[in-house]
């Protein structure tokens, strides 16, 4: 919990301001990788800050220039192109898993969006490990009965799996894995929420003959088409779950 010296969030009624929204990513790869996150928190009123921790490419850095959590009211970390259980990434990924544990000291709602959840799970003192595989695709996962928000169609594209403490709620897992998962303030999905046709395609043009080999580029472009309203309708249900939950 906070010390006198950090404030934790406000309750939003007692501020007399706008909600804060602070949603970090990571790559730039030509496309907003908020998705449609950052327009459906600017429509619930929210003043939205957007920081990428490696704007100019996939330089890693271990002194990450991470935004000040103090103040915010939410807090989203997106997901990344790298692998947090990978040595390469060991010194970075840890600055910014002790920034997400600062956030969670100081009860600012978290949700962390793939290597976001990941990252959080790391926090909570759980792992990441490699999957068997990749998850990839508009896919639909099964959920607990009383899980708020539909189990998909939602669009994946990793080939991580977290390993989760015993107290953490999961709230839908896949063959594959935990995706969606949550403690406190806080949620974790293994999936993208935030999916656009154009984020998607700034994804696809980083390493479409990759994307060929395991799914098919066209294919996925051809799932995106036809189920990308739905999945943005599902992202509305979570947002609203998230907020009236936490914030």
């Amino acid at each position: 919990m906070p010390t006198s010296s950090e404030p934790a969030g406000d309750p939003l009624r007692a501020t007399g301001r706008p909600p804060r929204a602070v949603l970090v990513t990571h790559e730039a790869f030509g496309a907003d990788d908020t998705g449609a996150v950052r327009g459906l928190l600017a429509d619930r009123g929210f003043e939205v800050v957007h920081h990428t921790v490696f704007p100019r490419g996939e330089a890693r850095d271990p002194d990450l220039a991470l935004p000040d959590p103090a103040g915010a009211d939410l807090v989203m970390v997106f997901g990344s192109f790298a692998h947090a259980w990978e040595p390469r990434n060991k010194d970075w990924v840890a600055t910014e898993v002790a920034w997400v544990r600062r956030v969670l000291a100081w009860d600012i709602p978290y949700v962390g969006i793939c290597f976001g959840g990941q990252l959080l799970a790391d926090a909570w003192g759980g792992r990441i490990e490699p999957g068997d595989g990749h998850e990839i695709g508009m896919l639909t996962f099964a959920t607990v009965p009383e899980c708020p928000v539909p189990g998909g169609p939602w669009f994946s594209w990793h080939s991580d799996r977290v390993v989760l403490p015993p107290d953490v709620a999961v709230w839908s897992r896949s063959d594959f894995g935990p995706q969606i998962f949550t403690r406190g303030r806080s949620i974790g999905v293994q999936f993208h929420p935030e999916v656009t046709r154009a984020l998607v395609e700034s994804w696809i043009r980083t390493d479409e003959a990759g994307v060929d080999r395991l799914h098919g580029a066209d294919r996925l472009r051809a799932e995106v088409d036809e189920n990308v309203d739905t999945a943005q309708e599902n992202l509305r249900r979570f947002l609203d779950w998230v907020i009236g939950a936490w914030v």
